[in-house]
């Protein structure tokens, strides 16, 4: 198989960053507080993304569902915006341990547990990539990104080394797949969009993203590459993905810098293409 595109999603608005009650009130009665669902907003987010995503990809009939693979990290808010995609694109939901939020000890106590998905359209036989282990820093969580993301790269597909980067916003013209491509869809989390993003298109400077925020990859395969699509300097790539383009506020962010590992492919271009549905009401 060949991958053609990997479309990554951030989960939609979550219910602990406009209601300054719930984690008390989840404590008080014995919840998960480091379990956040979405808001009604979120689910109108996640519902919106995913009927974007079918126009993209199953619109004009351009990709067989057969080829669609959706991976999702297993928190709560990701499975919720991972169902809404689901139900658009009639797909499972894979849970993939490695896409899981950053386990900092300023946001968990220990490690997460995650009893059942029974609420959740999730297929059973799927096994993760990779486990991430409480507590993470700001040096190993991204480097468990990475690592998760070439493990995806490894598990679906080979022979793929250049990449054309779509960040689109608003109501731009969809960018239809031909029939035999695969297509994985990353459901995870702000810094997940981040670290993922690196091992595609490491020049790219994505620093946050808001919520149901959705990036574009497409994979061109080795035998198909030419020099006009490989000779892509920095420049244009920095120049299409400024913060004023990408960046948006998160509830996780911080003044330290994660740890990035160059990956070995870095011949990609980027158009300025980025869409979301954060204007919800």
């Amino acid at each position: 198989m060949v991958i053609q595109r990997v479309i990554i999603v951030r989960h939609g608005e979550r219910v602990d960053d406009v209601d300054s009650t719930w984690v008390a009130h989840t404590r008080e009665a014995g919840g998960k507080t480091y379990d956040p669902p979405l808001t009604d907003r979120g689910l109108k987010q996640a519902h919106l993304t995913a009927l974007r995503l079918r126009k993209d990809l199953l619109g004009e009939g351009t990709v067989a569902r057969g080829k669609v693979i959706l991976l999702c990290s297993p928190f709560t808010r990701c499975l919720q915006t991972a169902t809404a995609i689901s139900q658009e694109l009639d797909v499972p939901i894979n849970v993939e341990t490695g896409l899981s939020e950053g386990l900092m000890e300023r946001w968990f106590q220990a490690q997460p547990e995650f009893n059942s998905f029974d609420a959740f359209k999730v297929e059973p036989s799927y096994t993760s990539v990779l486990a991430p282990q409480w507590p993470e820093d700001y040096t190993s969580m991204p480097i468990r990104y990475q690592r998760t993301m070439r493990a995806l790269l490894d598990k679906f597909a080979s022979n793929t080394s250049t990449t054309t980067t779509s960040t689109s916003t608003g109501n731009n013209n969809s960018n239809t797949t031909s029939s035999d491509e695969i297509v994985l869809i990353l459901v995870t989390h702000g810094y997940g969009i981040q670290n993922l993003t690196f091992v595609l298109a490491p020049d790219a400077d994505i620093t946050s993203s808001p919520y149901c925020s959705v990036s574009s990859f497409t994979r061109v395969p080795n035998d198909s590459t030419n020099s006009n699509s490989t000779n892509t300097n920095s420049s244009t790539i920095a120049s299409s993905t400024n913060s004023s383009t990408i960046a948006s506020s998160t509830s996780n962010t911080s003044s330290t810098e994660p740890t990035k590992t160059k990956p070995t492919h870095t011949h990609t271009t980027i158009t300025t293409q980025h869409y979301h549905n954060n204007a919800i009401t």
